[in-house]
């Protein structure tokens, strides 16, 4: 359950960051339009070509217009998760909105707070969640059949989309009506609290608003309002003047070291990008693009911040109490840069050019410690080198540079933290190796067994389902080295014992065009008795695979095909690659007892038998079954039926007591 809701919560997050991502080129555009408006203004500069007077309301109407792109864009990429209609999630979402804040509001309804509002983040989501829920049960179950389905998918949702609209306007209202009880009854509690305490806990409320995704000054202004920043913390210095001195250095969070961290660790080429396109802005505090681009439900980044501005704050304030300055009664405006700040509001005093100095080194320091976890945490060269020393593995393995390793860094981002708890988990105290038998028919003995990976989940010993991931995430030829290894160690300690079996190891596709992994893999099992079981698959990955391949073969290797029958299945791979075993998939035994499936098996038996093939019957479960092959003379066979995989310690005993006539009682001679 855990494990299901740690899923749950970063698919969430994961779609929260599409959405951010997607709308960031409309926020860089309102980012520049609100740098160059108020520098217009402030500087009362005219432009032939401009009205400087219909700015403003141009620029407002574009932030109130954040609002509809925000809302698009969560309802899109929700409803893209919840497989329902995005347009039907869109419309309602948009309808929703304009209800609640209209009923919040409604003689200024276009004097609203803008952007990543709460009313943003909640009015999407929740109308998607109610589409989702609400279609099963609403729908009028048209068909989609013709040319008409666009209007019957329409009159499918007319229900479910009254509905759902009904039902989150009155789960907003409810739910404002109690946040609105709630900060009435806080409010009624007498505080006696300094300033610096109330600018302290009100920074904390703000950065953590900013932290998920909703413009945190809008709605700490909007719960507590403006009182608190015309306040004065030292003389001739309010709050709000305070705080543009020495806390936002650079915007919400100390924008300015973030970027600089952000610049000195940053290797993703489309952060990049973003970085220096954000240089003007934070350079006069509008951290807006950087903020949703690079810190929203960034797991990293929360902790430097929410603290660094808390830092600022304390540091400041206690600097200042031990030190005279005389501020001026000069009013800041809110974009003037660092520095310059300070000429304005003290006439350049030097003891708070060493303060901010101080401030923005320190500031700079935090955030590349935590930049640096953030770019190692997205690095597939990151994850491989954790996993290589969680599993003790002294080899260096690269990653693959090819278009696939970019889709799957992709993959990788969009389920980091389920990754890393993986990676952290696997290590060779919990990850083991277990063989099952392949027994043999012909010469009624067990000499073979296949090395299969086995994962000790708090005592309970199961098969490896964070596989998928892992390959995913290119990191399969770590995870085949460490095999090789422990099936290295096995066979040395059966060897003292006068024990020597054929071990088969699979490899995956990226093993195979992986130079490194497999000049290991070579190094370690030179000289024993190893079969490589590859997928068809393989065979289509490019030349790097077939090079591997032929590499593997020259060092004296066997090569089977597994899982043949199914998929990728080819005859041309069986003629032009030289291949010593050949497994026939469960999918076809488990039907061999069918007539069209008895002649596949037999014909294929046969091919390999005239081919001088070795051939396993993989995936046997059934007495019948094993009559079947019997008759048909395959070689050798694999499955429940005769045994699981075994632990290291119960191989040798399996192979000594090892008798057909107990799994073949029924079997008579020659039947």
């Amino acid at each position: 359950m855990k494990e299901n809701l740690k899923r749950k919560i970063a698919w969430f997050v994961t779609t929260l960051q599409e959405a951010f991502s997607a709308i960031i080129p409309y926020f860089l555009l309102l980012s520049f339009l609100t740098l160059f408006f108020a520098i217009v203004n402030y500087y009362d500069i005219s432009f032939y070509f401009i009205n400087k007077n219909s700015l403003k309301p141009f620029l407002d109407m574009l932030k109130w217009f954040s609002s509809i792109i925000i809302i698009i864009s969560i309802a899109y990429f929700f409803a893209k998760r919840f497989q329902v209609s995005s347009i039907i999630s869109v419309t309602l979402a948009i309808a929703a909105y304009v209800t609640v804040v209209v009923i919040e509001n409604p003689d200024h309804f276009f004097g609203n707070s803008y952007g990543f509002s709460i009313q943003t983040l909640f009015v999407p989501i929740v109308t998607t969640i109610f589409l989702k829920f609400f279609y099963p049960k609403l729908n009028l179950s048209i068909p989609l059949e013709d040319e008409n389905v666009h209007i019957y998918r329409l009159f499918n949702y007319i229900f479910v989309f009254a509905v759902a609209y009904f039902a989150t306007v009155a789960t907003y209202v409810a739910a404002d009506n109690a946040a609105e009880y709630a900060i009435n009854k806080f409010e009624s509690i007498e505080f006696n609290m300094s300033n610096i305490v109330a600018l302290f806990l009100r920074d904390i409320a703000k950065q953590i608003f900013w932290f998920f995704g909703i413009h945190g000054d809008h709605a700490i202004n909007a719960l507590t309002g403006k009182e608190l920043l015309g306040k004065e913390i030292f003389p001739n210095l309010n709050v709000a003047e305070f705080n543009r001195l020495f806390v936002v250095i650079g915007g919400a969070g100390a924008g300015i070291p973030m970027l600089i961290a952000l610049m000195i660790y940053s290797k993703d080429r489309l952060l990049r990008i973003i970085t220096r396109l954000s240089i003007p802005l934070v350079i006069f505090n509008i951290n807006t693009l950087l903020i949703y681009a690079v810190v929203v439900f960034n797991r990293f980044l929360l902790v430097p911040f929410v603290a660094i501005p808390l830092f600022n704050i304390l540091f400041a304030y206690g600097a200042l109490l031990f030190i005279h300055v005389e501020f001026l009664p000069h009013k800041l405006v809110w974009i003037t840069p660092i520095f310059i700040d300070n000429y304005i509001k003290t006439g350049g005093n030097i003891s708070v050019y060493i303060i901010q100095i101080f401030l923005l080194f320190a500031d700079t320091l935090i955030y590349m410690y935590y930049v640096k976890r953030f770019m190692d945490s997205q690095s597939i060269e990151s994850h491989i080198s954790m996993l290589e020393n969680n599993l003790d593995i002294p080899y260096s393995i690269r990653a693959s540079q090819n278009i696939e390793s970019f889709i799957a860094q992709r993959e990788i981002i969009e389920s980091n933290a389920r990754l890393n708890n993986i990676i952290k988990d696997i290590k060779t105290e919990n990850l083991t190796v277990y063989f099952q038998p392949k027994i043999d028919l012909k010469a009624n003995k067990c000499d073979h067994f296949e090395a299969l990976i086995r994962y000790n989940k708090k005592g309970k010993v199961t098969g490896p389902d964070f596989l998928e991931l892992i390959e995913k995430a290119r990191m399969a030829p770590v995870i085949d080295v460490w095999v090789a290894k422990e099936v290295n160690k096995s066979i040395e300690l059966w060897e003292q014992e006068g024990f020597s079996p054929t071990i088969n190891i699979n490899l995956h596709p990226d093993t195979l065009s992986n130079k490194q992994a497999l000049r290991n893999i070579s190094k370690i099992l030179q000289g024993r008795k190893v079969n490589f079981e590859i997928i068809e698959r393989s065979f289509t990955e490019g030349e790097e695979a077939i090079r591997g391949l032929k590499s593997l073969q020259d060092k004296g290797f066997g090569i089977s095909i597994d899982d043949y029958g199914v998929g990728y299945s080819n005859m041309e791979t069986i003629l032009n690659y030289k291949i010593s075993e050949l497994k026939i998939d469960k999918g076809l035994i488990d039907r061999i007892e069918e007539r069209n499936g008895a002649i596949i098996c037999e014909n294929i038996i046969n091919l390999c038998d005239n081919l001088g093939m070795k051939i396993v019957a993989e995936g046997v479960e059934t007495i019948q079954q094993v009559k079947i092959l019997k008759k048909m003379q395959v070689g050798y066979v694999q499955g429940y039926y005769f045994a699981h995989a075994l632990p290291f310690d119960e191989v040798i005993e399996y192979a000594g007591k090892f008798d057909i006539n107990k799994y073949l009682h029924s079997v008579s001679n020659g039947n």
